[in-house]
Formats: C-alpha cells, structure tokens, sequence
C-alpha cells in the first residue's frame, strides 16, 4: 500500500493522530482472548482492533504487502501462525505487537505512520530506507519543530530535533514538497533554512547545531573504525 512512496499533504492533524496512537499502544493489553486458541496474523489483528473499538477506540492496523512481496517474493505475512504464552496475563499493547511480529517467518516489524500502525519488512524501517521516501507537504510560515513533526508522522521516521535549539526550532519555515523529493533532500533543505544540520543515526534521525553534527559523525566514525578492523581480521 505504501510502497517507496509516503501521499498525501501534511497536516497539524499527522503529528496529532501518531501521538495518539503512540498513547494507544502503552496502554495495558489484556492476553486472555488470545491465549485461547491458535491464530494467524489477519485473525489476531481483528481481534486486536475490536478490543480497541469495544472501548470507543480507533486503533487501524495494516500490513504492507506489497513491501513484503517486493522484499521476499510470493510471501503473505497475515498467514503468520500465532501462539501466545499462558503468561503474563497482560503487556503493553506495544510490546504484544513486537512479540507477535518475531513469530513472523520473514524480518517483521511497524512503523507508527499516517496515523494507523504499519506492519513492515524490518530491513524497509531503517532510517536509511525511510530518508528515500518521498513526500508532498505545504508549510506555510510552520515553525521548524512542526514540519519536522509532520514529516515524521507521515513516514514513519523518528525524527528528533536537538532540544537545546529552541530558537531555531520556531524558525518559519515556507516550502511545498510536491512529492518529487525524499525525506532525506526535505530534511536537509528544510534544516538548512534554520542553519542546523541531519545526522542519521542507525535507528533515527538527529537534527542539531553544525558544531554537534560534526562531533556527533566524528564520534561514530571513530565506533565504526573498530567494527571496519574486526572484519578486515576475518577475512
């Protein structure tokens, strides 16, 4: 459904309803309806979502098929077979969706995007493959903070913002992203309007000062130098 590409125009309503959902998913699950019997995917997902919906809740959850179709061929990962544990009786619901994604026969995990919970390819969640999306936003005069906010909502990326920037966080930014650019050109245009700078960390995205984004790259060159020696020894 999603694909390379992340549609639709940025709203205030995306940073708003990922927050939510975030807010969902702490909340206790409780383990007694699925400890009954043996389920696949699709069933536990309905039945996850109803548990929702008996509470007034809107809780949308979908796999991306065609992202696992593109990664690993003629594989349908709502047939995943389910069997819960006797124990505990109750989890995070975030932490029920982790321990049922690592029953899945291919690398599996979710995203928190366009408002609902995406079950995709782990390897298609890392930061360098979320920087290829590409998106389409209108910011007219948003502070930075907010259009980073949105962009995040929209692919699913964590996109942290240096907390020690605030008065570049409320720099007014202009810019209409016609979905003919990924995340990665959209954060360095937009960060370099406010003077700051992206470093992509393995598991997120970081925007800082210039002077911390190039301490911050220095530092992790210098954790890969050892990584870099230890394979070239095993060859």
């Amino acid at each position: 459904m999603f694909g390379e590409v992340s549609k639709g125009f940025a709203d205030s309503q995306a940073a708003a309803k990922s927050r939510a959902v975030i807010q969902m998913l702490d909340e206790p699950f409780d383990l007694g309806p699925l400890q009954q019997a043996d389920m696949n995917l699709k069933e536990f997902l309905g039945l996850f979502m109803e548990m929702y919906a008996a509470k007034g809740r809107d809780l949308p959850i979908i796999a991306d098929n065609e992202a696992f179709k593109k990664r690993y061929g003629e594989f349908y990962i709502y047939d995943t077979i389910l069997k819960f544990p006797s124990h505990p009786k109750r989890m995070p619901a975030i932490e029920m969706l982790r321990l049922v994604l690592t029953r899945s026969e291919k690398p599996a995990t979710f995203l928190i995007r366009g408002g609902m919970v995406v079950i995709v390819p782990k390897s298609d969640a890392s930061a360098k493959e979320l920087l290829k999306l590409t998106v389409a936003a209108n910011f007219d005069g948003k502070p930075l903070t907010e259009a980073l906010d949105e962009l995040s909502a929209m692919t699913g990326a964590s996109i942290v913002l240096d907390g020690r920037l605030d008065d570049k966080a409320k720099k007014p930014i202009t810019a209409t992203l016609k979905n003919d650019v990924s995340l990665g050109a959209a954060l360095r245009v937009l960060t370099d309007i406010a003077d700051l700078k992206v470093v992509v960390l393995d598991s997120g995205i970081y925007v800082t000062s210039p002077a911390s984004a190039q301490a911050m790259l220095k530092e992790l060159e210098q954790q890969r130098v050892p990584e870099k020696q230890r394979r070239k020894k095993s060859k």
